[in-house]
């Protein structure tokens, strides 16, 4: 869940229990699924919606875009690009 604080700040809240049940049922990592929960709550954060099937796609593609990305960096497998 994403709360909008003002124009500049915000809050992602990520249940765990939510994200550890996704990980079992999208067979990736606990870390992996936090990770793509936060970079969904942050596209809310910044105005992405998904409450009909285009707005929906477009903020997946986007999401998908930043979590691979994020995953190229080595952040979740301790391999920093150096």
């Amino acid at each position: 869940m994403s709360f909008k604080l003002s124009g500049k700040y915000g809050e992602i809240i990520i249940s765990a229990e939510t994200a550890l049940r996704n990980s079992s049922k999208y067979g990736i990592s606990l870390e992996k699924e936090a990770l793509y929960l936060i970079v969904h709550g942050y596209l809310h954060l910044k105005n992405y919606k998904d409450y009909n099937t285009a707005q929906r796609k477009k903020m997946m593609d986007v999401q998908d875009e930043i979590f691979s990305q994020l995953l190229g960096t080595g952040l979740l497998d301790g391999k920093t690009g150096q």
